[in-house]
């Protein structure tokens, strides 16, 4: 028997993330984060960004289950360049603080050229925008026989009709 004693876990705020690194990818960002060691009752980790390097404008891109390390933001511009901060989150509710506590972490998508043909390489041929390119070039060979045939019809036509322009001068000068 011994008396009551209440325990109250983990009270204390969580960590922050250890590290936070953009890795440029085409028409995207990779994230990747470090989570610190030793126990915790971390929940998740909240990534932010923004076009500006103040956290105030940023927005949420998504909350991510511990121990998740990593997202990927897809579908951006070539050469988009993003800010990004880390919150971590307990199972309480309660956030850690941000990293980096200033200016966000900057991000670019890749712009190199080369990375982009790559990346393209092999693909537009097979969608719809390939097909509906490919058609008119197809048909160009069916309408260059097409108007051979029709400057020999006009040769033959502007031809006959000298002929009877002459034939017709003629018979007027009798």
């Amino acid at each position: 028997s011994s008396t009551l004693t209440q325990l109250d876990g983990i009270l204390a705020p969580p960590p922050t993330v250890t590290s936070l690194v953009p890795t440029a990818l085409v028409f995207a960002i990779r994230l990747k984060w470090g989570l610190p060691a030793g126990p915790s009752i971390l929940e998740r980790t909240e990534i932010w960004y923004s076009a500006s390097p103040a956290f105030e404008s940023a927005q949420k891109l998504g909350d991510y289950a511990f121990p998740q390390d990593s997202t990927t933001l897809m579908g951006l511009s070539a050469g988009a360049r993003l800010h990004f901060w880390a919150i971590l989150r307990d199972r309480n509710g309660v956030a850690g603080p941000r990293y980096p506590a200033g200016n966000g972490v900057f991000g670019q998508a890749s712009s190199d050229a080369g990375e982009i043909l790559e990346y393209l390489t092999g693909k537009i041929t097979q969608t719809q925008l390939a097909r509906d390119v490919l058609a008119p070039i197809e048909r160009i060979p069916v309408l260059e026989t097409l108007i051979a045939q029709e400057e020999t019809t006009r040769q033959s036509q502007n031809e006959a009709m000298a002929q009877t322009i002459s034939t017709v001068s003629a018979k007027v000068n009798q």
